[in-house]
Parts: structure tokens; sequence; C-alpha cells
């Protein structure tokens, strides 16, 4: 079993999409209540939506449970394009981009990690299985 780049690339792009989307949004959420303003309940789903791309880069960086980290950085996709929301606001202050411009950002966190999910479906091999003993049970 060789090991290539492929999953540790994987496993970058899934913490680094899926910790800011679950780390920042409870920030965001504890200035707008400190603030005073009303708190949209749906906001906090939003946190839980950076949790797949986190458990999906960790499984590619240990190289555990290919299937499982494969499923997780599906369900990772929306965290790619959360994130990448938060960085076309910031390029649409700084740069003063167009529509169409700041519309394909988001698009482009999506697609990165939609490549990590498809690169973890490559390197399939790579994966250890769990080792099952005579009695069946996994270690």
């Amino acid at each position: 079993m060789k090991k290539t780049w492929k999953t540790l690339v994987a496993g970058i792009v899934g913490l680094v999409v899926g910790i800011p989307v679950t780390a920042l949004y409870p920030v965001y959420l504890l200035v707008v209540s400190l603030s005073g303003r009303y708190v949209n309940p749906a906001a906090l789903l939003i946190m839980l939506i950076g949790l797949p791309a986190i458990v999906g880069g960790l499984l590619a960086f240990r190289r555990r449970m290919w299937l499982l980290a494969l499923v997780a950085m599906i369900f990772g996709i929306p965290a790619g394009h959360l994130s990448f929301l938060g960085l076309s606001v910031v390029l649409d202050w700084i740069y003063r981009l167009s529509d169409i411009e700041m519309a394909a950002v988001p698009f482009f966190g999506s697609a990165i990690v939609t490549a990590a999910a498809v690169l973890i479906g490559l390197s399939r091999s790579e994966f250890t299985r769990p080792v099952t003993d005579t009695a069946g049970a996994i270690s």
C-alpha cells in the first residue's frame, strides 16, 4: 500500500473548510445576540454543516474508514460553499466585485470540497480496513 498525496490534500481541505464554518458562526451568533438583535434559530444549524467536513478530513488524515470519510466529505460540500461565502463578502468589500464574480466565489469553495471527495474516492487502496479477530470483534 503506497501512501500518496491525495489523502493528505483531502484531509487538509476538509479541515480548512470545516473548522472556520464550525468555529466562526458561533462567534457571529454570540456577537449578534449580545448586540440585542434577533438571532435566527436556523443559524444554529449552520454550525453543524462544518462537522462532516471535519470528520472527513480527520479520517482522510488517519487513512481510516474509507466509506465514512467519503460520505462525510460529500456531506461537507455545503461547508465549502459557506466558508467561501464569507470570503466573497470580504473580497466584495475590498475590491467591489460584480454580482457574477461575487456569486462565483462560493461555488469555487464547493468545487474544492467536491475535488477532495473525489480524491478520497480515488485513494481507496490507501485506507486501512478494521482488523477482526477470530471471535469477530473489531480491534
